[in-house]
């Protein structure tokens, strides 16, 4: 996977590692707008992508936007293969992560953070989070990454046969 390290001086989510992403231009898609800023933020050429699925929609802590994360296959780094160009304005870091690397012993925990208050007193939520890469991976991007990994999981198990 492409993640991206947001430039530390965006008004929000700076210095924070997310994948290339938005908002929505006035008619576009969100598709569209997927590929535009993939484009824009890290120079892929979005004519190679292949359009895999959507992950769930979710909005986050600080804004009540929806989130639609796109997931698609293109060529990966290496000989001949993917060049990146990010968007200095934007990016101050362009970095691979296979899923494999994601699953990895210790790159994952969860820590329960505080939510609003309710009825009940405080209720708490689950934050995921990555250390990989020398990045730490968390929030929005944290949760679609658990997603991503458990279908990818799911799938793979789906796949194999049953051993005997």
């Amino acid at each position: 996977m492409v993640l991206t390290r947001r430039s530390s001086h965006l008004r929000s989510h700076a210095g924070e590692v997310s994948f290339p992403g938005g908002r929505l231009d006035r008619g576009e898609a969100p598709l569209e707008a997927a590929l535009r800023e993939a484009r824009e933020e890290i120079g892929l050429n979005t004519s190679s992508v292949e359009l895999i699925g959507w992950l769930t929609p979710l909005t986050t802590a600080r804004s009540d936007a929806l989130v639609h994360c796109v997931v698609g296959s293109f060529p990966g780094p290496g000989e001949g293969g993917l060049v990146l160009s990010p968007q200095v304005s934007e990016v101050d870091r362009v970095f691979f992560a296979p899923l494999s690397g994601l699953m990895g012993a210790g790159v994952f925990h969860e820590e329960l953070w505080p939510a609003e208050p309710g009825a009940e007193g405080t209720q708490y939520r689950a934050v995921p989070f990555f250390d990989f890469a020398g990045e730490v991976i968390w929030g929005a991007t944290g949760r679609l990454l658990v997603e991503l990994l458990g279908r990818a999981v799911a799938a793979r198990r789906r796949r194999r046969p049953v051993e005997r």
